[in-house]
């Protein structure tokens, strides 16, 4: 008996909030005084409220008195109220009921419009913010390409696009030449140009841009997703390189050590054979072969060493762009 009771309750509630989804909103908006129609209360024990609206067979309730409500026009109520704070609900069918709180003294009134919330606003919203962003680069003059502007009067923006479809927009009066895919020259007044940029998908983004006289100026519009993605490339490639100095240092440290032991192993054998030496000759020719053999095993070990520390630095930056990804 108690799991069908559980079960009826749970279903109770599951479509209670099926049912409350469905609903629509209503808002309250009130009118300024300047703007509202002029009515004269005439009970003096009495306030009123005038609501204006599209919606119909709209009901009213509060905690304190029944309310008076007058119906002089197809969606206009009067409610005479208890001068002072009101707490009123507001029911329509189909839509979720409104609670608002009212201060009208005595011999007062109050005017508002009820209408249905704009669920177009809060579309409008959800697309805005599913929107893509574009991102604005300059081109280095020492990357740009060369450009003549043959009209002396006039200044030209040329505009690098990935983004299909890039509209310009201006303060001022601009041409517009998109004869190459991906490339736009926008030809503009000399001097200072405020130009929005707008593409489908995406945010408007703006840009200030002075230019003189037969001056040029070279732009880069990529979206924010291509940005990242060059970035994450960048910190990539960066990665990789301080991974291939870690590899070949340690490479090098291992070597250069292994190196390092035979030349003093072969030192320490050319010393007996110094000591044991009967001759003049011999004896110079093992000391100078000893002195050259430790003296590169000291070297390669010392390149050793370095080349050691070297591998751990590189380990460190690799792991830099690691914490960064």
């Amino acid at each position: 008996m108690i799991k069908k009771l559980s079960m009826f309750f749970i279903s109770l509630i599951l479509i209670q909030s099926t049912f409350s989804q469905e609903l629509k909103e209503m808002e309250i908006e009130r009118i300024p005084e300047s703007e509202s129609s002029h009515y004269i209360v005439r009970n003096p024990n009495e306030a009123i409220l005038i609501v204006h609206s599209t919606i119909s067979n709209l009901q009213f309730e509060t905690i304190r008195d029944r309310i008076n409500v007058d119906k002089p026009d197809p969606g206009e109520y009067i409610l005479h109220l208890p001068p002072g704070t009101n707490l009123i609900t507001i029911k329509a069918d189909g839509y979720l009921p409104v609670k608002e709180r009212f201060y009208i003294e005595k011999k007062k009134y109050e005017e508002v419009r009820i209408k249905p919330k704009k669920q177009a606003v809060i579309q409008e919203q959800a697309v805005i913010q599913k929107l893509k962003e574009m991102v604005i680069e300059e081109v280095p003059e020492s990357e740009s390409s060369p450009y003549f502007v043959i009209n002396p009067n006039e200044a030209v923006l040329t505009v690098h696009s990935t983004i299909p479809g890039v509209q310009f927009e201006s303060n001022q009066v601009i041409k517009v030449d998109n004869s190459n895919p991906g490339q736009y020259k926008v030809h503009l007044h000399p001097g200072t140009n405020n130009i929005t940029f707008k593409a489908e998908g995406y945010s408007p983004i703006n840009g200030q841009y002075y230019i003189d006289k037969k001056e040029y100026k070279e732009i880069k519009i990529l979206s924010k997703e291509q940005i990242i993605l060059k970035n994450q490339e960048l910190r990539l490639q960066k990665k990789n390189h301080w991974k291939r100095l870690k590899y070949i240092s340690l490479a090098s440290s291992v070597v250069t050590a292994g190196t390092s032991a035979i030349l003093f192993a072969q030192a320490k054998d050319n010393y007996k054979k110094y000591q044991n030496a009967n001759t003049v000759g011999k004896v110079q020719d093992y000391r100078k072969v000893t002195e050259s053999m430790y003296f590169m095993s000291q070297i390669t070990f010392s390149i050793s060493i370095s080349s050691f520390f070297g591998s751990i630095y590189s380990y460190l930056k690799e792991k830099k762009y690691d914490k960064m990804d």
